[in-house]
């Protein structure tokens, strides 16, 4: 005979639903406090960086410990920093580089600029700049660069006037272009030995270049043949006395003495002598 089962009683019932109900509230307590006790590590870890991020940065642990420069000819380690925006109390984390690169390169005398960051809270700044061929003073005082570029002088570029000669002539846009060009391949050594580029107009030659040097010799050529100037410590070695005239042959590029402007021929016979076997020739110096 099958037994059937023993009925259960209301209250035993109600019992069991009342611990399941409970059962669950207490995981889901748990599992409540878990998340919060997570969300308050989390809370307190980013507190915890905060607060040391901002005791680096107020230290002096923060700061820029070197800065290097390099590159600099006419610009001063000064003017770059300025330029850069850096200073003493600058903070090694805070200098973002494209930003200080392109501060840098938006000052006429910078081609390009390079800053990174180095171990140790160094940064390091390369440029480089524009070649200088001279000055002048068209309403206002400007530098003719190499490449063309033609840009008024400020204050910072008033320490390249002891290295670079001054331009007398040469004013149009095409002119400055020509002469630019001219000196491209001419180094600053040599560029530093001249006093004064004046135009210098003749017969076949309305654009002739007349250098002024600072050794008191005068050295004229034409836009094209004025790489041979970067041989004039050779050319001079080889002169016969002081304050000569040199003169660039563009076919050859040969050069040689001959007269200066407005200067007597020592040679001429003098007045109501017969000039007969006189001799005028330059003297050729290759």
């Amino acid at each position: 005979m099958i037994r059937k089962p023993a009925p259960v009683k209301p209250d035993e019932n109600k019992n069991s639903v009342d611990l399941l109900i409970e059962q669950r509230r207490r995981q889901a307590e748990q599992k409540n406090f878990r998340r919060q006790k997570r969300r308050l590590f989390k809370a307190s870890l980013v507190c915890a960086l905060i607060v040391m991020g901002l005791a680096y940065y107020s230290s002096d642990a923060s700061l820029i410990k070197t800065v290097s420069v390099k590159g600099n000819v006419s610009l001063s380690r000064t003017d770059v920093l300025e330029l850069a925006g850096i200073t003493a109390q600058s903070r090694w984390l805070t200098v973002f580089a494209p930003q200080v690169k392109n501060a840098l390169q938006q000052y006429p005398l910078i081609v390009s600029a390079s800053v990174r960051h180095e171990r140790g809270n160094q940064i390091v700044i390369e440029i480089e700049e524009r070649e200088p061929v001279g000055y002048r003073y068209i309403e206002e005082p400007e530098i003719l660069f190499k490449d063309g570029t033609v840009v008024k002088m400020d204050e910072r570029m008033t320490g390249l006037i002891a290295r670079i000669p001054l331009i007398v002539g040469f004013q149009s846009e095409e002119q400055s272009a020509d002469l630019a060009m001219a000196f491209r391949h001419v180094p600053a050594a040599m560029i530093s030995l001249i006093s004064e580029i004046q135009q210098y107009e003749v017969s076949y030659d309305p654009n002739m270049i007349r250098l002024i040097m600072h050794d008191g010799n005068q050295f004229f050529s034409s836009y094209y043949s004025m790489d041979v100037l970067s041989e004039y410590n050779s050319i001079v070695s080889n002169l016969n006395k002081p304050n000569s005239c040199i003169y660039v042959d563009e076919m050859s590029k040969s050069a040689y003495t001959q007269l200066c402007p407005g200067e007597a021929d020592p040679n001429a016979p003098a007045e109501g002598e017969s000039d007969e076997n006189s001799d005028t020739n330059g003297t050729e110096t290759e």
